[in-house]
């Protein structure tokens, strides 16, 4: 009798769970069949209404067992959608979620297209049912129910066959990751100023809590995207690519996120007690205490979760060799980079630059036993140089930003926040790291307005206080552009030409001249913001950023002559090798500029520079030489042609060194003279079956014409005018002579070459018959070698100037003995 009991209790108490499950799925049903029943009720009850229409009055309805068995039909291929998608979801996660993580498989269960049209499903087909109910009950047939229910169906059938479509993605979960990145939008946009309840802390926490969870899902997700083949190429870059559109959108959100928001994730600190005040210490020690930690806000805690995803879909991608993805990721972290730089963030932007490099160089530079001069993976250097612009892309963001930090625009936004509405600050557009000083600044005029009933401190005050925080940032950011941007350019090219990748560290030293020409050339804006922050300083005793902007633009001049003598000791290396149309000409730049410095060097007297890039530059020209000339016998017009072409680098070459020998006067330093007929004597002396003096007399005559420019004889011709204009600076003497009432010009030089040159602008010479007079004319292998007729009198014209040289400086001395006396 007992064990009946036990039976018929324990009976009914599983009855009563199973009631009380029923009535739970029954209560997560209410709400939307609450809304189909009111629907058709609705319906009902606006039927007579509708039938005053006169379109509706036209209408026909249906037989009552056609109206009944179309409402039954939908009905029931409602059913069968609903059980044919969920058995489509049941096999693909069977197939594939069975084994991954609770969190991936209920992105699959919480999937909200699909959860969307299921949800319509239902509604449709329970309302169906609802309207036959309706009919049964004796209420009459509904006009628009036939209409409508037919549409709705309609859209059901055909949006079946699109989800039925886009049920076969769910095989790649990171297509789920749509609403994840939904999600984490949302909680931002709750933590952002305007959000609901936004300035709650718990409300904070909170959407902290769900924005971690969120990212622990895309963390796993890119876990099973790089363990599976199938899904560690294009959609694990697809899924990196939302990475950084999210980032960009977060990014842009920050400066309306609170500083001291508990949506960052909150990080300790701890003091140094040898740093810290007395009274803190003696405190401390005293109740045997260590010292009070300090909280910070981590405001990089959602790039520190998300970037290294990134990172290692780089390191995969480019060991399968998938260049062309990898291009279109890259593409992705410029304009991340570009975004972060615009908000003045450029230390964060180059360290996520930093990574990304790493990520790149790990794996496709690899130590090498000899140069890669040829044969280097053409997508490698394509990879190198797009790396190479990025520090580019951050100068020109940050450039761009400069122009809001003008004090009278920060005037204008300051005087447009209501300081009693602390969300007024947060929409003039201030970057996020201003936002510490206006919450510190709106908790004291609030008070101001609390006391006094207006705003004492002036608008100059509390523009000069955010002036300071913009000045900071400056410093900081130049700082960065200046140091940081170069040091991670030589960390490149060093680690390059280290492991024996000359092309390679060729794009990183392209790029980086590039820089460092960009950086000067935009320094004057800096110089112009720097002045405008700088000058308006009304309070005294207030502790300023220092920004050398003198001192920065000898920094930048300095490596970038640096930079030249590396490019001089690159470029013939670069030549050696046979390059095709393929591979970007960094010898040939390389040459060129290496040409353009020394120049510059001549110019400017700078005799350690040119000794150091004359001898490679000399032997890059020659070898340039070797590789574009004819390689055939110079007997049609097309040889001719080429053979004028490839002889440019050896015209550049004999006009610099005549240039020399003009400057080696100017500056009185022979030893520029002495460096350049070193080389050349060392280079002119070696045991060739045809001299090589033959070789440049032949050069000279055959490039030489009265009816046409040479090649590269613009460029040559500029290097001319150039060396003028430097010439005008000498000073000069009117003398008249007795019996004429016309003056002339003597130049006060000793020098007879300097004075031919700088006598007027449009001299008959150039570098290249001071190089042949002065210099070839003048060795003995070329006694019988014709170098030309038009470069035979410029000794002849130095003697004639030498004399009337003479003969004028004691005119002068005269008439200044007749003064004096």
């Amino acid at each position: 009798m007992s064990g009946r009991i036990f039976v018929i209790r324990y009976g009914l108490k599983e009855e009563k769970a199973s009631a009380r499950s029923l009535i739970d799925v029954a209560w997560t049903t209410l709400p939307q069949l609450i809304i189909a029943v009111i629907a058709a009720v609705a319906l009902q009850l606006l039927n007579p209404y509708l039938l005053k229409l006169p379109m509706v009055a036209k209408w026909v309805i249906p037989a009552e067992s056609d109206y009944v068995t179309l409402l039954a039909t939908i009905s029931g291929i409602g059913g069968v959608f609903i059980g044919l998608y969920y058995a489509a979801v049941a096999s693909v996660g069977g197939a594939i979620y069975s084994r991954m993580p609770n969190n991936i498989r209920n992105l699959l269960a919480h999937e909200r297209v699909g959860n969307i049209y299921m949800r319509y499903l239902s509604f449709l087909t329970f309302l169906a049912l609802c309207l036959i109910g309706l009919r049964i009950l004796g209420y009459p047939r509904l006009h628009l129910a036939v209409f409508m229910i037919s549409v709705m169906s309609g859209v059901g059938i055909i949006a079946f066959v699109k989800l039925g479509q886009r049920a076969f993605n769910f095989f790649d979960p990171t297509i789920l990751s749509l609403s994840v990145f939904q999600n984490l939008c949302h909680w931002i946009r709750i933590a952002c100023v305007g959000g609901y309840r936004w300035n709650d802390l718990s409300f904070q926490q909170h959407a902290h809590k769900q924005a971690q969870l969120a990212l622990e899902t895309l963390s796993t997700l890119s876990d099973i995207s790089a363990k599976e083949d199938h899904l560690n190429g294009r959609p694990f870059v697809e899924l990196s690519r939302s990475l950084f559109g999210f980032l960009i959108f977060y990014q842009n959100k920050k400066k309306l996120i609170p500083s001291d928001s508990h949506w960052y994730t909150i990080r300790y600190t701890h003091r140094d007690w040898y740093k810290t005040d007395d009274t803190m210490v003696s405190i401390a020690h005293q109740t045997g205490t260590g010292l009070q930690r300090d909280t910070v806000n981590d405001k990089t805690w959602i790039e520190e979760a998300l970037f290294p995803i990134v990172l290692r879909c780089i390191s995969i991608n480019l060991k399968a060799g998938r260049f062309d993805l990898l291009v279109d990721l890259l593409g992705y972290v410029d304009a991340y980079v570009k975004a972060l730089a615009q908000e003045g963030e450029v230390t964060i932007a180059l360290n996520a630059l930093g990574q990304v490099a790493d990520a790149v160089l790990d794996d496709i530079s690899q130590p090498a036993k000899k140069f890669v001069l040829s044969g280097e993976v053409i997508e490698h250097i394509g990879l190198m140089d797009y790396l190479g612009v990025m520090p580019i892309t951050i100068l020109l963001a940050y450039i761009s930003s400069l122009n809001e930090f003008s004090s009278d625009q920060t005037s204008r936004r300051l005087a447009e926040i209501r300081w009693q509405r602390k969300s007024t600050l947060y929409k003039q557009g201030f970057s996020a790291y201003i936002l510490p000083r206006l919450e510190w600044l709106q908790s004291r005029l609030s008070f101001e307005i609390s006391v006094e009933d207006e705003i004492i401190s002036p608008l100059w005050y509390q523009t000069e206080l955010i002036a300071i925080v913009q000045a900071e940032k400056i410093s900081e950011n130049t700082k960065g552009l200046i140091f940081s941007s170069i040091e991670l350019y030589q960390k490149w090219f060093k680690r390059l030409e280290t492991e024996k990748h000359p092309w390679l560290a060729a794009a990183i030293l392209s790029r980086e001249w590039e820089y460092c020409n960009k950086t000067t050339r935009h320094s004057e804006l800096v110089k112009a913001i720097w002045k405008d922050i700088s000058e308006r300083r009304y309070v005294e005793g207030l502790v300023w950023p220092v920004v050398d902007v003198v001192n920065d633009e000898k920094q930048i001049k300095s490596h970038r002559n640096e930079i030249i003598k590396t490019m001089a000791k690159q470029g013939p290396l670069l030549l050696l090798s046979a390059r095709t149309q393929e591979y970007p000409d960094y010898g040939g730049q390389f040459l060129h500029a290496t040409g353009e410095s020394i120049l510059d060097s001549l110019i400017a007297a700078d005799i350690d520079t040119l000794k150091t890039i004359f001898s490679p530059f000399f032997y890059g020209c020659a070898q340039n030489f070797e590789n574009m000339k004819p390689k055939t016998s110079i007997t049609d017009w097309r040889s001719r042609q080429e053979f004028q072409i490839a002889a440019a680098p050896l015209l550049d070459l004999m006009e610099l060194s005549g240039y020399a020998r003009l400057f080696a006067d100017f500056h009185d330093m022979q030893d520029i003279w002495a460096e350049i007929t070193r080389v050349w004597d060392e280079f002119l002396n070696q045991e060739k079956p045809t001299p090589i003096i033959q070789w440049l007399a032949a050069v000279i005559n055959l490039t030489s014409s009265p009816f046409g420019i040479s090649h590269r004889g613009i460029l040559r011709a500029g290097w001319k005018q150039n060396i003028m204009k430097h010439l005008r600076s000498l000073p000069r003497k009117e003398i008249y002579r007795h019996g004429s009432i016309t003056s002339s010009e003597i130049i006060l030089h000793k020098s007879p070459l300097v004075r031919i040159f700088a006598q007027n602008d449009f001299t008959m010479y150039n570098g290249i018959d001071i190089f042949i007079d002065l210099y070839l004319r003048k060795r003995n292998d070329a006694i019988s070698v014709d170098f030309g007729r038009t470069h035979r009198d410029l000794e002849d014209r130095m003697a004639r100037a030498e004399k009337l040289y003479n003969e004028n400086i004691v005119k002068v001395r005269a008439d200044a003995d007749e003064n004096v006396h």
